[in-house]
């Protein structure tokens, strides 16, 4: 059992309370239960470069077409992604529960594997050609193209990818649509694409609260645990005091003391305290 004496000059700062001479709780166990939801917060990747090239034309800039081709050896998609202009500030791998690149398939030609690979230099979709191509790195995943996804979404989970970009592990130079040999010829819709909306997608998910962490001040921190800021009449987190002592104030300075009966006057011997042992019925009043 819990017996609280407040007074607004007496403050147990670890149990974030705040007490009033005229205030008496009698209070069996009582407990106050805040919980914080884990966030879930999707986030949207700006696409500012999506292109093809082919091997047929090796000169040739495909970056204002309609539609992406992949097929076999010949053609390659490009697609680069903007991550930081949507994502909370301080935003790092950590934070990101899943990424998901989604596709929108055109046409598909012949089905297949198709792998993606992080591309490993700069490029711009209105430049990039077959010829000045930059190189690719290892397949970072990979997904089946069948007949049937024709006017349909395909996803790919890239989720590792997004956090090594947003740790520095690699540069975000965008990925690359590579079809096995002889696998897979599949169409997607570009952003140029004027028939739908149906441009590439990178959709992030923030499993942790880059935003909660953000909004963690120290301010908000503090209010939480029940510390007086010193404008409010406490001491901050300088001046904690000992264990078990409440803090006193005598209007100009605070000090740590055990809570003693002449705190209370004209009451010293009308309240009841918490020992350690059980006490006897005459013992109260």
């Amino acid at each position: 059992m819990f017996h609280l004496f407040a007074n607004p000059r007496y403050s147990n700062r670890g149990a974030g309370l705040i007490f009033s001479p005229m205030l008496w709780l009698f209070a069996a166990a009582s407990i106050v239960v805040i919980l914080l939801p884990c966030l879930a917060l999707a986030q949207q990747a700006t696409l500012p470069d999506d292109a093809q090239t082919s091997a047929n034309k090796p000169n040739k800039n495909f970056g204002d077409a309609e539609s992406v081709q992949v097929t076999g050896t010949t053609e390659k998609g490009f697609l680069k992604f903007k991550l930081t202009p949507n994502l909370p500030t301080g935003t790092v791998g950590s934070y990101v529960g899943k990424a998901t690149l989604k596709l929108f398939v055109e046409d598909v030609k012949a089905p297949g594997t198709l792998e993606i690979h992080p591309v490993l230099a700069a490029w711009s979709e209105g430049t990039i050609t077959d010829s000045s191509a930059p190189a690719l790195g290892p397949a970072v995943a990979m997904v089946s193209i069948t007949s049937d996804l024709a006017g349909k979404w395909i996803t790919v989970d890239l989720t590792q990818s997004v956090k090594d970009w947003l740790d520095g592990v690699m540069t975000n130079q965008g990925i690359a649509l590579v079809s096995t040999a002889g696998g897979a010829d599949v169409t997607f819709d570009s952003k140029e694409n004027r028939q739908a909306s149906h441009e590439p997608r990178l959709e992030m998910v923030l499993n942790h609260a880059a935003t909660a962490d953000q909004a963690t001040t120290a301010t908000t921190a503090n209010t939480i645990a029940g510390v007086l800021s010193a404008n409010k009449g406490g001491t901050g987190l300088s001046a904690p005091g000992a264990s078990g002592n409440v803090l006193r104030s005598n209007g100009a300075n605070w000090t740590s003391a055990p809570l003693v009966a002449s705190d209370f006057p004209g009451l010293a011997n009308s309240f009841i305290q918490n020992t350690t042992a059980t006490q006897a019925g005459a013992d109260f009043n």
